[in-house]
Formats: C-alpha cells, structure tokens, sequence
C-alpha cells in the first residue's frame, strides 16, 4: 500500500505483546474435561434414581448401551428417559476429545522470540516450528504487512508450522515496530522501501537467523510476503536473493531494485492477488512481468474476481471500515489462495 505522511509510529514493545499470548495448557484442559464429565455422571444418577449406583454401573457402557437385562419393564421406561440425555453426552464427550486432540497438536508448535542485529539496529522477529517432526525442515521467512508484526502473521506461521515448514516472522522495522493507523504505516513502509539497501539488509539479517536455526535445512528456504511484506518478497527475488521460492499475498507491486538480468532470478514465483486490489495498477502489472520475462524467471500471477487488498486477514474488514480504506477479509479466496502457496511451496522445497 502506498506511503501516507511521515509522522513516527509509535512503538509497541516485544514484552507486551508476548504477555498477550496465552499458551496451551493440557492441565487446564483436563481439568475442564473431568468437570464435564462428573457433570454428566451426577445427571445420571439422578435419572436412575432407584436401581443405584451398582445399577448404573451394569447399565450403561461406554457408549451409554443399556445392559439391565432382568429389570423388565422399568428398563425400557429407563431408556426412554435416558435416551436425549445418554446421545447428548456422546455428542459432549466426542467434541471434548476432538477439541483436545487438535490442542495437542498445536501444542509441539513452539513459538520464540530471536533477537538479532541489522547493523546497529536491533531487530525481534519470531521462529515458529513443530516439536514433533523430527529432523530437518524446509524453512520460510515471513514478512508482515505495512502494520507491522501483527496477530495475523503469528497466525500465519502457525500454519505454516503445522504444514512442517520452520517459519521465521521478519522484523523490517527494527525493535518490534507496529502501526495502528495508515499515516504511521505509511511511514514505517517507506522507511524500509525507499532504499533497497535497508530492504535487502533487515531481510537477508532474517534469512541468516532462520538458515541456523537447528530444524531447518539451510539449502531449502523460501520467502512470503503479506501486502507490503509481498513487494519485499518480490523485490529480494527479483535481486537474485539466495531462496528457492517466493510467494506474495495481496502483494504490493512496488519495484526498488534494478531490473534482473537474465539468469539471476534463483527463485520461484507465485503471485496471490485481488483482481479488484485499486492499490495495484495494471502498469506495475505490465512492468513486473516484462522484467520477468526479460529475465526468463519462473514465475505465475493468478488473480482473484472480486478480492481486494488484505483478503487473506480476518481483521481487514473491520481496519478497512475504519479507515475509509478498501481492505476486505475473503474467507473464500483467503482458502483457495492458501492451497495454492501450500501446493506451490510443497513442490518447490522439496517436502
């Protein structure tokens, strides 16, 4: 998106926005799930009233079976009466289990905190991996939109982890710098893309931190980008950086490197955009494409029919409201986009 004013932005300090991240607790789960069930089994106990605890126990397996062969009569009547609760407590318990299983999945998904230096610039980024896999991963540097290290490119690594990818969320800004407003955004963007030096310094310093991290495979690194983090994604392709694919969403097509020459284009290319993006002119389209062509890059652009900016940020909507911006959430295009990268980085890096 492009530059408005120049006023500073405010910092947003690395210690608090890691106190906002509540981590995984399988105690506080489990505990939520014995209240449940003795829940449950106290409602139970109340229905059998007279045949007992002993009764209860014969009665009912775990999938709340009635076994009373011998009490006749009063056993249908039981059943009948147990019948909506015993299905509503099969349909608690299997939410329950699932809810756990998927929670200990996320749980071997590990998120730190790196600081590390551009220079005299002291930089915070994250590295977000699976515990579980083991052995060496592809790796994906991760740059965050105009706004800064956000909610949602956290959430983006995430998923990127669970895919078995090692993610590295970049900080182009230096200390953990976040915008909440398009005039301060506009100036921490065009303090990093005015001078391609500083862009190719604050990423290749990223790059550096994620090829030593202990799960990744250094020669299997990829990059991408998020609106202004996609122009610098594309940029650093464009620049012969040292990755072997590079994909943008809702990229900006704003170009600050030199034209590349034929052959130095390492890495792939795919392109996610809005077909109705108003912050992408068809002639940056034009000017990207013949300096790809010029340069024979592997490269694909596919657009999306009604998708504008940020489609793959489920706060856009509201930040687009708010600001008179067009930013809009598209939960359709957001998983169609997602399933190409997926497929996309999978062929490319080797996993």
């Amino acid at each position: 998106m492009g530059t408005v004013g120049d006023e500073t932005a405010r910092v947003d300090p690395f210690a608090e926005r890691m106190q906002d991240r509540e981590p995984f607790s399988a105690r506080k789960l489990g505990q939520q799930l014995r209240v449940s069930n003795r829940a449950l089994l106290r409602e139970d106990d109340e229905a059998i009233g007279t045949i007992g605890r002993e009764g209860r126990e014969g009665a009912l397996d775990v999938f709340g079976r009635a076994e009373l062969n011998g009490f006749g009569v009063e056993t249908q009547r039981l059943e009948r009466k147990n019948s909506g609760r015993t299905l509503m407590r099969k349909m608690m318990m299997a939410a329950l289990c699932a809810s756990a299983m998927a929670a200990s999945a996320h749980a071997t998904v590990r998120e730190e905190p790196i600081t590390y230096q551009d220079g005299e610039t002291t930089m915070k980024g994250f590295v977000v991996f699976d515990e579980a896999i083991q052995g060496k991963r592809p790796g994906i540097i991760m740059v965050h939109e105009w706004w800064g290290i956000t909610k949602h490119v956290h959430n983006e690594a995430q998923k990127f982890a669970e895919q078995g990818y090692t993610a590295f969320i970049a900080d182009m800004y230096g200390d953990a710098k976040t915008a909440d407003n398009p005039k301060d955004a506009g100036a921490l963007s065009s303090s990093v893309m005015k001078d391609s030096k500083v862009m190719q310094a604050r990423f290749n310093a990223a790059r550096t931190q994620l090829a030593k991290h202990s799960s990744v495979d250094p020669t299997r690194i990829g990059a991408v980008g998020y609106c202004f983090g996609g122009a610098v994604v594309l940029n650093m392709a464009r620049s012969g950086a040292d990755l072997a694919a590079v994909a943008g969403f809702h990229a900006s097509l704003g170009l600050n490197t030199q034209a590349p020459a034929p052959g130095t284009v390492k890495a792939k290319i795919l392109v996610l955009n809005g077909a109705d993006d108003p912050f992408v002119k068809r002639e940056q389209y034009e000017a990207f494409k013949k300096d790809l062509d010029t340069a024979k890059a592997d490269y694909r652009i596919i657009e999306y029919p009604g998708a504008v900016h940020a489609f793959t940020n489920p706060e856009a909507t509201e930040l687009g409201e708010k600001f008179n911006l067009p930013l809009r959430y598209d939960a359709q295009v957001d998983r169609e986009a997602k399933a190409e990268a997926l497929k996309f980085f999978a062929a490319n890096l080797g996993k």
